[in-house]
């Protein structure tokens, strides 16, 4: 049984290079002489187990004995061919099975391929929304910073009017003695409201400052989330990686198998072919054997009861000798050529 050994594409390019390197610094080997055809060395072969098969016929002295040699190398083909037939029918079964496991494994690439797409997706679309929470999170505090000034410049506007009021009040304190009551009592008005409207400002303030803080720790918590959502990724795109390496590895192998399977698979079919042909000629040889065997047994009883004419005896004898010697050399040559 003859494999075909298929060497791989780095191996040739190597080769190449090296040899390449030679033909600069020596000069070329010496061209070998063309090897022979396996036809030819199948039909030398041949021709010796004809000779060898001749001569072990050559060595049994009677017919009868040639005759179950003969009958037993028929045997040994016939079993040959239903030991073929079943090594063809086995190396069929692994043939389909090695076909659906190379599909499988194509279905099975796709998925990751299809998987990793998703991946890629899911991650331009967090990177988008993240980078949305950033820039709506700097605009509040944007907004909430422009506001803290507004309250501060309106705080300021009141103190200065107020300070105002004051200076006018003790310039005309000494003229307006009898408003100094009123005055007072408005004084302490404006104190009151001025008391609340600091109460008030410290409370925004705090409010602000209670706010600010929430969205630092909302900003830092996004932060810390999106970080590890990004190493998460990442290695799962890591494993994903080397498992599309892995199958892919597989693949390879397994389309290696499936060319070495095809061309065994394609001796078969023409070893098969040709024990078909030789069988028929084998049987059509059987049938001309069959016959010269019943003429000679024929001319054998007819000289032997007629014992008047001894020289037509001898000359029958002569002839059937002759055809089966004939028969038994067609006989040795198919058989040794399938056995």
């Amino acid at each position: 049984m003859e494999v075909a050994v298929e060497e791989s594409p780095k191996d040739n390019t190597i080769s190449e290079n090296n040899i390449g390197d030679c033909d600069k610094l020596a000069t070329p080997p010496p061209q070998e002489p063309p090897k022979k055809s396996k036809k030819e060395d199948r039909s030398k072969k041949d021709e010796k187990n004809v000779e060898q098969f001749m001569k072990s016929l050559n060595s049994v002295p009677t017919l009868e004995e040639k005759f179950s040699l003969v009958c037993k190398k028929y045997t040994q083909a016939a079993d040959d061919n239903k030991k073929m037939q079943f090594y063809i029918k086995q190396s069929d079964k692994r043939y389909t099975l090695l076909q659906k496991e190379k599909e499988q494994l194509q279905h099975e690439y796709n998925k990751t391929v299809l998987v990793k797409s998703k991946l890629e997706n899911l991650c331009r679309e967090l990177q988008k929304q993240n980078k949305a929470i950033k820039e709506e999170s700097l605009l509040k505090i944007r907004e909430e910073e422009e506001r803290r000034k507004e309250t501060q410049a309106k705080f300021q506007n009141t103190l200065s009017e107020i300070t105002a009021l004051l200076q006018q009040n003790n310039e005309k304190s000494a003229k307006l003695r009898d408003d100094n009551i009123s005055m007072t009592e408005k004084f302490k008005s404006l104190m009151q409201q001025h008391q609340i409207r600091e109460q008030q400002i410290t409370k925004m303030t705090k409010q602000m400052g209670l706010e600010s803080e929430l969205s630092e720790a909302k900003l830092q918590k996004a932060s810390l989330e999106h970080q590890a959502e990004k190493e998460r990724l990442v290695t799962e795109i890591e494993q994903m990686k080397m498992t599309l390496a892995q199958y892919r590895a597989k693949v390879m192998e397994m389309q290696t198998n499936e060319t070495a399977l095809k061309g065994q698979l394609a001796v078969y079919t023409d070893k098969y072919d040709e024990f078909q042909t030789a069988l028929v000629k084998s049987n059509q040889l059987f049938g001309g054997f069959k016959e010269q065997m019943d003429k000679v047994f024929r001319l054998d009883f007819t000289d032997h009861h007629l014992s008047t004419s001894p020289p037509i005896s001898i000359n029958s004898c002569t002839r059937s000798e002759c055809a089966m010697h004939g028969i038994f050399f067609h006989a040795a040559v198919y058989l040794v050529s399938y056995a």
